[in-house]
């Protein structure tokens, strides 16, 4: 019994010793019962406020909610159903008068707007870019992306890119029942690229007249 309350006495130090040691939950990274991360939480390479938790991925489960805005300046990938319950706005707009009347549409035009205002100086004509170069807009068969293009002052025409399959909406027809590539001045024409293989994109060419 003697050893039993001398081992006792030894036990009760060291736990007074570690409780002095050891910081309390509250003070720790993940801050006292209740809270979660009070010192943030980085998904950056690099951690910049003390005791911040630090992690490279951000996976988020069941029905988690952002109630604060969100910011992104990069590629964003989704794998599931997104449900929007109010309005989308596509902000990737700009609006240009310097483009020459015969112009070359490259990938890097379509990747960052997703409408241009063309204040176009003369009747022109865009030729759409070779399949080929559209490797980052749509990388895999079935990806698609729509282009729009409001063309003001005067027409515009597009010329298929080597390698698409340019196709009109019925209602695209002219007078003369000729698939039409142009959109009339004033006017807004879009454009969805589709890619059927590694080689062919499909291009559904719609445009819109005044109605009133």
């Amino acid at each position: 019994m003697k050893i039993i309350k001398e081992w006792s006495g030894v036990i009760a130090l060291l736990a007074i010793i570690f409780t002095w040691i050891v910081p309390s939950p509250s003070t720790g990274v993940f801050g006292a019962t209740g809270t979660r991360m009070p010192n943030g939480l980085s998904t950056n390479s690099t951690s910049p406020v003390a005791n911040e938790l630090r992690t490279t991925t951000l996976t988020v489960d069941s029905t988690s909610v952002f109630t604060g805005g969100i910011t992104n300046s990069s590629t964003v990938t989704n794998n599931g159903a997104v449900t929007n319950n109010s309005s989308v706005i596509y902000s990737s707009a700009t609006s240009s008068s310097a483009i020459p009347s015969t112009y070359t549409v490259v990938q890097a035009d379509l990747l960052t707007n997703n409408t241009i205002i063309a204040g176009l100086a003369a009747a022109s004509t865009w030729t759409l870019p070779a399949t080929s170069t559209l490797t980052s807009m749509i990388p895999a068969a079935g990806d698609s992306q729509t282009f729009c293009v409001l063309a003001y002052y005067n027409s515009l025409t597009f010329v298929a890119g080597t390698g698409m399959d340019f196709e009109v909406a019925s209602t695209t027809d002219d007078v003369f029942g000729v698939p039409s590539k142009v959109i009339p001045a004033g006017n807004r024409g879009c454009l969805t690229f589709t890619r059927a293989t590694t080689t062919d994109v499909n291009v559904g060419f719609v445009r819109f007249i005044n109605g009133d």
